[in-house]
């Protein structure tokens, strides 16, 4: 077999080899000396860090893992972007391994960034930014398997560096502290988005990955085993026509007002509404009413806005299509 043929692919039965790559690679080079190339390179204080390194590819090596459809992904990053999952939001474990289908591509970002495929958190370790006045609730770290991510100048001249290697801000040149932190801030909205959706049934399902006979994974690494165990979170379909009648209510006979067909599936975004509640219904409370997907169950999802990361600043552009 190829050297190419034997990459990791970013699919459900490889998160549990791409958590291993990525925890093993990471043990073996957290030495004093490359601390000190790190340094060099980000302008970042790694060789006083690297106990808090250590600690976290340990954590990682046993960290849960969750991989996300390519709907679930844009549902996801629309929520980020606009309006943003409950504040409350929690994540399931101290630290996780999420791998997003497709990837997450990000217009305008510095040169040597790659598309983002595998983000990583980790609630025992704060962004040194804290200090400035910008909170960090825990510490994100994001993977791509690009050739862009892979000529980072961190990895470019590194032997034996896994498939799936950090591509952020960071990585590249930590001089700028603005661009970090708004990047931490986008993708700690990125996973809170995802699992504030995880505990809303009526608009993800989830399950955990059975492997087939096509994933030809070492049994190691088979994700069928408890320690290895991928859960997938997909975007429901959505049964409720546009006009609030049943979606299989659709025929000459259902009376005046036939439900528009759409040609794609579209985002309703989130907001908050002050809900009813109490004797009457009388009192009032916010109430976060989740996002979801709308339209034909085997049409494409239509997301028409761009992210942009621009040295410290995410834009939004273009506007969501609602019909």
């Amino acid at each position: 077999m190829s050297k190419r043929n034997q990459k990791l692919r970013l699919c459900a039965a490889h998160m549990p080899l791409i958590r291993h790559s990525i925890a093993e690679f990471g043990l073996k080079e957290s030495t004093t000396a490359n601390a000190l190339v790190a340094e060099h390179l980000t302008g970042m204080n790694v060789l006083e860090r690297m106990p808090l390194i250590l600690a976290s590819y340990e954590r990682l090596a046993q960290a849960p893992m969750y991989f996300i459809s390519h709907d679930m992904t844009m549902l996801a990053v629309d929520t980020a972007l606009h309006g943003g999952a409950p504040a409350e939001t929690r994540l399931p474990s101290e630290t996780g391994l999420v791998g997003f289908e497709g990837g997450i591509h990000l217009d305008g970002m510095p040169d040597g960034i790659a598309d983002i495929s595998v983000v990583e958190w980790d609630k025992q370790i704060k962004w040194p930014s804290e200090e400035e006045g910008r909170p960090s609730h825990f510490d994100v770290i994001t993977y791509s398997n690009t050739k862009a991510a892979h000529d980072i100048p961190l990895w470019r001249n590194q032997a034996g560096v896994p498939d799936f290697v950090e591509a952020a801000p960071g990585a590249l040149n930590a001089k700028d502290l603005d661009s970090v932190t708004d990047w931490i801030a986008f993708w700690e909205g990125v996973l809170r988005a995802v699992f504030a959706l995880v505990d809303v049934p009526t608009v993800t399902r989830t399950r955990e990955y059975k492997t087939n006979p096509l994933d030809r994974v070492p049994r190691k690494y088979d994700p069928d085993l408890p320690s290895n165990r991928v859960r997938l979170v997909d975007v429901r379909e959505n049964l409720e026509a546009p006009d609030g009648r049943d979606a299989s209510d659709t025929g000459a006979d259902s009376g005046a007002g036939k439900r528009r067909e759409y040609a794609y599936r579209f985002i309703v975004r989130g907001f908050y509404r002050q809900q009813p509640y109490g004797p009457g219904r009388k009192l009032r409370r916010r109430q976060w009413i989740p996002p979801f997907v709308k339209g034909p169950a085997d049409k494409p999802l239509r997301v028409k806005d761009t992210v942009n990361i621009l040295r410290g600043t995410v834009l939004q552009e273009g506007q969501q299509e609602h019909e």
